[in-house]
């Protein structure tokens, strides 16, 4: 497989509305300088995810908003349209982000359609780890999840983003990263931004990332709450995190935290603005 400047990869990513595609867009920010890429899948609300929308100006993208919350349903409806868009590309190489339909799914039928287009496969979760946590609560998840785990070795080439995947799914490692430059502590006051966050003297616990049941935002609230009770010498904190405010959990979390720590110990961020 050889790219050049003058190949086309077209990267499939699972959702434009959801933070799975942030890897996508970090990775065809790399290959941008090896190659076109082209960006183009599903949304699976009417909005893209908020920290890529400007980002994602700097690609060619065709992104398809569908009145379907669920993304397999929204494939399903919309996918001449996506195929017809992807054919339109005539590309070199498809790369899909995360083993699910509306990503490697697609990918494959691409990959048939065009009698062979190499497929890559990112696999950055167990996505099948996911459906067996929620067991036969979402029969339909379980049984669509563990299709698409059998149909991986259909790919070209396969990069994952932990060594417990490359072990059961093989490929290469490709962890996450960020630009470390952007986040060099050397570029930022730090006082100025505790100002702006209106932090004194107070100990900060931080969640910066996307909230998710699995991560254990809640665990870390309950755990604060117990700290409170037993120990009121050690009130002076603030609980920071971070997330879409549109977001059914994210809301759950703002008002656990508010209820369990108090107003003036709950910090919602948005775009490096503190909401509180």
């Amino acid at each position: 497989m050889v790219i050049s400047k003058k190949s086309k990869i077209v990267i499939l990513p699972f959702d434009f509305s959801g933070n799975c595609i942030g890897r996508a867009i970090l990775i065809g920010d790399v290959l941008s300088k090896f190659c076109e890429v082209y960006i183009i899948g599903l949304a699976s609300s009417t909005d893209i995810w908020l920290p890529v929308k400007e980002e994602l100006k700097s690609f060619h993208y065709f992104c398809l908003k569908s009145k379907f919350r669920n993304t397999t349903f929204s494939l399903i409806k919309n996918m001449r349209n996506l195929l017809a868009e992807i054919n339109n590309v005539k590309p070199d190489v498809i790369y899909a982000f995360k083993l699910l339909p509306t990503s490697y799914g697609l990918g494959l039928l691409c990959k048939l359609n065009k009698s062979g287009t190499p497929l890559i496969l990112d696999i950055d979760d167990w996505e099948l780890g996911f459906a067996l946590d929620a067991g036969w609560k979402s029969p339909i998840s379980l049984l669509m999840t563990s299709f698409m785990e059998n149909l991986a070795r259909f790919s070209d080439v396969i990069t994952v983003s932990s060594y417990f995947l490359k072990y059961r799914f093989g490929g290469y490692y490709l962890p996450h990263v960020v630009d470390t430059d952007y986040y060099d502590p050397s570029r930022y006051d730090r006082e100025e931004i505790r100002q702006q966050l209106r932090i004194h003297d107070e100990t900060v616990i931080s969640f910066i990332g996307t909230p998710r049941k699995h991560k254990g935002v809640d665990v870390i609230i309950l755990a604060l709450n117990r700290l409170l009770r037993t120990s009121p010498r050690l009130k002076r904190f603030k609980f920071l995190f971070t997330g879409d405010p549109q977001d059914n959990y994210v809301r759950f979390l703002i008002n656990l935290s508010m209820r369990l720590l108090g107003r003036e110990r709950t910090l919602f961020a948005l775009n490096q603005e503190c909401c509180w």
